[in-house]
């Protein structure tokens, strides 16, 4: 048998549909049609039912994610539900009770965990920023202060277990700095990562030492993430989520609004936002700096990456992050310079 990171994008999907039906055996409906939304870090299908109801199937290919991770994300999800306001994506429990599958996946030597989600109508968060754009952020703040507020007061059940972001690479390991690196980086370029690396994780372990006990924080709050439905954003993709500081969160939203030419517009919208709901105590240079750890992480991130048709944009990528590491160790501010504007 193949493994998996041997095979073409097209081939990979081909294997994990055929997974796909067999663990929607274990739910209440007949499947009318399977097709593929997204295969980059994990890989989701959109499920029609035969009798008209839609749903979100997550297989995590790329994930190092834990079953008692994944058991912790599924009862956020369901406390949120229950017991706030804020649209955020529910999981559906298989007909035996269970709200996780582990399948056996050709070509993996472990088990991919697998979860069910109800459908979240609307286009995506990104598609609807051009047209929106200030009044969505102002938005976005505000359901980001909501989840801090939640998690704030809530307690991990019993069999749920998170990571705590105390790395700026939340646990993964790291190859951005040997081999693997090297094939893809100059020696100029691991240097300036390195000095970066230095100076991020300096500022979050002193984040560590001066700020309250960590609780559960989204940590991957983009456009991508977020869907827009008659003006409210839903929350959805809560694989990453983990124990951090509101910071944390605060940072990575805003790194995704830095490739928008309103980008300036958009923080001071998300910070009004935010203040709304829940005081805002954040220093402008430590978001910067947790903006560049962010990039530290998702370059090295797709070095590792088994989807080809991600790894095709790791030079894009590579040099893009190399450009605003550059501007934020020599002007203070993680963004590309003159005023460029990138596709995240």
């Amino acid at each position: 048998m193949t493994e998996f990171s041997q095979l073409s994008g097209k081939a990979q999907i081909h294997r994990l549909r055929k997974v796909a039906f067999e663990a929607l055996g274990a739910y209440p409906f007949e499947v009318k049609k399977l097709s593929t939304l997204n295969h980059g870090f994990n890989t989701t299908f959109r499920v029609d039912d035969t009798a008209g109801h839609k749903y979100a199937l997550r297989i995590n290919v790329n994930s190092r994610r834990t079953t008692e991770n994944v058991q912790a994300e599924m009862a956020w999800l369901e406390a949120l539900a229950a017991d706030t306001d804020i649209p955020v994506v529910k999981p559906i429990r298989t007909s035996a009770g269970p709200i996780l599958q582990m399948l056996e996946v050709p070509g993996f030597a472990d088990p991919l965990p697998s979860a069910l989600f109800e459908w979240i109508p609307g286009p995506l968060l990104g598609d609807r920023l051009s047209r929106n754009g200030v009044s969505l952020v102002h938005q976005l703040g505000q359901v980001t202060a909501k989840l801090h507020q939640h998690a704030s007061g809530w307690t991990l059940p019993a069999g749920c277990a998170l990571p705590t972001t105390t790395s700026i690479y939340l646990g993964d390991q790291i190859v951005l700095f040997g081999e693997v690196g090297a094939a893809h980086l100059s020696a100029e370029q691991q240097d300036l990562f390195q000095n970066a690396a230095d100076l991020a994780q300096g500022t979050l372990d002193r984040i560590y030492q001066q700020e309250n006990q960590p609780f559960p924080i989204h940590t991957d709050l983009h456009s991508h993430n977020l869907k827009v439905w008659r003006g409210d954003l839903q929350v959805f993709d809560f694989d990453d989520c983990a124990l951090g500081h509101p910071v944390q969160d605060v940072a990575n939203a805003i790194y995704y609004l830095n490739g928008f030419k309103e980008r300036d517009a958009y923080q001071e919208a998300f910070q009004q936002g935010y203040a709304e709901v829940l005081p805002w105590t954040f220093q402008d240079s430590d978001i910067e700096v947790l903006m560049a750890g962010r990039g530290l992480l998702l370059a090295n991130d797709v070095l590792v990456n088994l989807n080809p048709e991600v790894r095709k944009y790791i030079p894009e990528f590579l040099n893009k992050t190399t450009r605003r590491m550059t501007h934020w160790l020599e002007q203070g501010t993680y963004r590309n310079p003159a005023q460029e504007t990138y596709p995240q």
